[in-house]
């Protein structure tokens, strides 16, 4: 049986580095998830509602108030995140600079100082795109478990059935 081993040197670096900023975007991905699932239940019993021919103020209400929360939280959490992926990407360049500098100069001669910083910007651009599609990863992956959690609410068969074409999918 084949086993899936998800773990690029990035999220290995970004677990020694700065664990700190990892809990931090898994917290609001979680939130995210939340809400994005609070309002996608809320649109269902709105409908459920409308159905039955009954008022739907509270829930309008109640989705108004989810809604100024989930933008609240996507506005932080990217702004957050930007700024603690600035932090990771800075330590990243003191810890490369600190280990050439570190290392043997004439080496470093060798190879060129212009050489080494020209792949240290490239490398560090490469890892601040990176930072920006785990986040949005961290985000999309914690809506599908509250969506998938939801759905097994709502009707467990489905659940069952949906979770079955992902095993086999994946």
């Amino acid at each position: 049986m084949k086993t899936f081993n998800f773990k690029p040197d990035l999220f290995v670096f970004l677990g020694q580095e700065s664990p700190k900023e990892i809990r931090a975007l898994i917290g609001y991905s979680i939130l995210l998830g939340l809400t994005n699932t609070a309002l996608i239940a809320i649109i269902n019993q709105a409908a459920k509602t409308v159905t039955n021919h009954e008022s739907v103020t509270w829930p309008f209400i109640l989705y108004a108030i989810l809604m100024i929360l989930f933008l609240l939280f996507a506005r932080r959490s990217n702004r957050e995140n930007i700024e603690k992926s600035r932090d990771v990407i800075y330590r990243f360049k003191i810890k490369i600079l600190k280990d050439i500098f570190n290392s043997n100069l004439s080496r470093v001669d060798e190879i060129g100082r212009f050489y080494i910083s020209e792949v240290l910007i490239r490398d560090t651009q490469q890892v601040a795109q990176s930072i920006v599609v785990v986040v949005t990863a961290c985000q999309s992956v914690a809506t599908l478990i509250f969506l998938s959690l939801y759905l097994a609410t709502v009707s467990i068969s489905a659940f069952f059935i949906i979770m079955c074409a992902s095993a086999i999918i994946v």
